[in-house]
């Protein structure tokens, strides 16, 4: 029987303010240890000031609800995207160039400018994989949304384009998101078969990290401190190999018992997809439960919003929050207008 409630569109958009809304919940806690959130808000569950420094890499604006660099890179992304509508345009070459060229580099976290010019510069490919691990997963949502409903063509492109500076492990790390993205939107689609979605396409590390997420996401049923120590006991990278098949990276310890993070994808995303199968489809439970896990807050919370805000679609996400981005945000991204258009682009 047909799914007569569907609704493509808004599906769509919920993946893409879902995704700016982790960034603006997890914003302001930032590199917080999941002690210091505790000890300062008990519990974030709604958008909070920013009390830092302002500055670009972070927030522009200090109200509740303001995004960070993440989306403002993922809409540079949406960009060009949106710049080179037919997929075989979208090369390698373009991506770079499109982004020397209209990248807002002033809201980017300036390390993630460098292969860029690297490669501007003469650099190659296989030489700017090497510079720089990590970053913000979300910013590849764009492709995940695109490609809405058919995951495999969310991961190829995905793959084919982050190896512009990203190594075999990270190339699939990130796809195998936004298979999962693509994956959400799907009618009928649940926490489980977006999970199994990125299972199915994660390479040997990536699987073995995502695994190991899982199983304490259920070993803590209900159970969020729970489930955060044990994350923090088991689930934080520093460092991590370059290859699809390489050895499980070296558990770190949050020596800091206040701050500190990674922006390593070994960490940051399975931190996402335990948070995501914990909160069993409830949007608010779901991001509430990625905020108060802290680390790198934004980026892992941008991630986990994207797989639940496409599960709920924008209808399904609390009117004052998305009404709060909107307003808060305007005079840098309509988010509306541009997560429409992407929407359009991905024929709905």
């Amino acid at each position: 029987m047909a799914d007569n409630t569907y609704n493509k569109k808004d599906r769509i958009l919920g993946a893409y303010f879902g995704s700016a809304a982790g960034d603006a919940l997890g914003g302001p806690v930032e590199g917080w240890h999941a002690k210091m959130i505790k000890a300062v808000h008990n519990r974030v569950d709604h958008f909070l000031p920013y009390t830092g420094v302002l500055h670009p890499g972070y927030a522009l604006v200090a109200d509740p609800g303001a995004i960070t660099d993440d989306t403002f890179i993922k809409d540079d992304f949406a960009s060009f995207v949106l710049a080179f509508p037919n997929e075989s345009d979208r090369t390698k070459d373009n991506l770079v160039k499109f982004m020397l060229a209209n990248g807002d580099f002033n809201t980017w976290y300036w390390p993630d400018v460098v292969p860029l010019r690297f490669i501007a510069e003469g650099g190659t490919y296989e030489e700017a994989q090497k510079i720089r691990m990590g970053g913000g997963a979300a910013w590849w949502t764009s492709f995940g949304l695109i490609h809405a409903g058919d995951p495999q063509a969310a991961y190829d492109e995905t793959v084919r384009l982050s190896s512009v500076w990203k190594e075999p492990f990270e190339q699939n790390m990130i796809a195998s998101v936004q298979a999962g993205v693509a994956a959400s939107v799907i009618p009928g689609a649940t926490v489980e078969s977006v999970v199994n979605t990125v299972l199915d396409f994660a390479g040997p590390l990536a699987k073995k990290l995502l695994l190991r997420a899982r199983r304490i996401a259920w070993e803590n049923d209900g159970n969020l401190d729970g489930m955060i120590e044990q994350l923090y006991e088991e689930a934080l990278v520093e460092q991590c190999t370059g290859e699809i098949d390489g050895s499980m990276p070296p558990k770190a310890v949050a020596t800091n018992p206040y701050r500190g993070a990674t922006v390593m994808w070994a960490e940051q995303i399975p931190l996402a997809f335990a948070t995501f199968i914990f909160g069993k489809g409830h949007f608010l439970d779901t991001m509430v439960a990625v905020a108060n896990t802290g680390r790198d807050t934004d980026s892992i919370a941008s991630t986990t919003g994207s797989w639940i805000g496409g599960l709920v679609g924008y209808s399904g996400m609390p009117k004052d929050w998305v009404d709060t981005m909107q307003r808060v945000n305007i005079n840098h991204i309509n988010l509306i207008e541009r997560a429409t258009k992407l929407a359009a682009l991905a024929g709905a």
